[in-house]
């Protein structure tokens, strides 16, 4: 017998990142570019690998402690704790932060981990708010930063009547970087922070 497909989970990660609210997420930090398109490359390698080379494989298993999900750069997987993954608001937008991560590799960019991070809590976020829901309120500093800056991407393509790329300096994100270097679940992050996961690329899936 094969290795289970996860179709039900595939399809339910591809509907995700190619829905009209993670389509809007389109920001540049660092010179890492993150947009509807990425996501619309990541959704193409979810197609099941089966004998054939290229993709994302799925694997379902027991998280660690603090771990909702995970994508890996190495594997090119993403680790889900069950097949029902993704039915609530909080799980969907985590899996918009799994994804980014694997965009991110998928462009074959090498970017230092807290980059990596900030990134993908920033696409979490502007994915709340095009839900119309804040996490400004959040007791977690990491999600109350995030939301910040993702009311400031809002609030400045208001102001320019476009949906265009913003990019986002230094200063904008200052307070994003602290909370995380600051979060003992980021420990490994914040002992080399310019380290990176290993990003090697995403080739889509090929037959044979």
């Amino acid at each position: 017998m094969g290795a289970p497909s996860h179709q039900g989970l595939r399809s339910r990660v591809g509907k995700i990142i190619t829905s009209d609210e993670a389509q809007r997420i389109n920001f540049t930090l660092d010179g890492v570019h993150i947009d509807g398109s990425g996501f619309y490359y990541v959704a193409l390698a979810l197609l099941p690998k089966g004998k054939a080379a290229g993709g994302i494989d799925f694997v379902v298993k027991q998280m660690g402690p603090g771990f909702g999900a995970q994508y890996d750069p190495r594997k090119n997987n993403f680790e889900f704790p069950n097949e029902n993954y993704g039915l609530d608001d909080d799980e969907r937008a985590l899996i918009v932060h799994e994804s980014t991560h694997a965009l991110i590799d998928a462009r074959r960019r090498t970017t230092s981990m807290i980059v990596s991070e900030m990134c993908a809590y920033i696409s979490q976020a502007c994915y709340y708010d095009a839900l119309g829901q804040s996490l400004r309120d959040s007791s977690d500093p990491i999600f109350a930063e995030a939301d910040k800056i993702a009311t400031g991407i809002t609030n400045e393509r208001l102001g320019n009547g476009a949906m265009g790329n913003v990019t986002l300096t230094g200063t904008t994100v200052a307070g994003l970087r602290a909370a995380i270097l600051g979060d003992p679940a980021y420990a490994a992050v914040a002992a080399n922070p310019g380290g990176s996961y290993g990003e090697s690329g995403v080739p889509l899936r090929r037959g044979g």
